[in-house]
């Protein structure tokens, strides 16, 4: 009994969760005065009236969005066969689009197909570095370790 009298009491002093959704227009009012032409929307059942969504986007995101790089991921790109045909799909459906490569998936595959395993860390190596001297030298040491590997990643990967 002391239970449901504290359940009882919380409902009186915070409101019920029913009775909280109905504050959603005022808070969003409240928004739109702050952040003008922001959106929203109030999703509810149609039949029994109850709560099922609600979304806000202000409208410094909204117009932030325009400028964010859309990134289009595609799993299983790590599978050398796969990848070409999955590449060619997407520089005809999105001719302005970059296609880049999992490091940790193409890593991946050296290991098992291409048995790479000894030399995998002159892979990260290169792959981590951020200019192109840099990439050159790396790549360098390399192809005089693993020259077989070198060319799959270069002529065959665009690495």
């Amino acid at each position: 009994m002391c239970w449901k009298g504290s359940v009882i009491v919380k409902n009186i002093i915070c409101g019920i969760p029913k009775h909280g959704y109905a504050c959603l227009l005022a808070f969003f009012h409240m928004v739109e005065l702050l952040n003008l032409r922001s959106s929203y929307s109030i999703m509810v059942n149609q039949i029994d009236g109850s709560f099922i969504y609600y979304f806000l986007a202000f409208r410094a995101c909204i117009r932030g969005y325009i400028h964010m790089r859309k990134v289009i991921a595609v799993d299983g790109t790590h599978l050398y066969e796969k990848h070409i045909s999955i590449v060619n799909g997407f520089s005809h459906v999105y001719s302005r689009a970059h296609h880049g490569l999992c490091m940790r998936h193409l890593a991946e595959n050296l290991r098992v197909n291409q048995h790479y395993g000894e030399y995998l860390y002159l892979f990260y190596a290169a792959a981590k570095v951020y200019t192109v001297d840099d990439f050159s030298e790396h790549f360098s040491k390399l192809k005089n370790n693993s020259p077989v590997e070198a060319y799959v990643l270069k002529n065959m990967l665009g690495f």
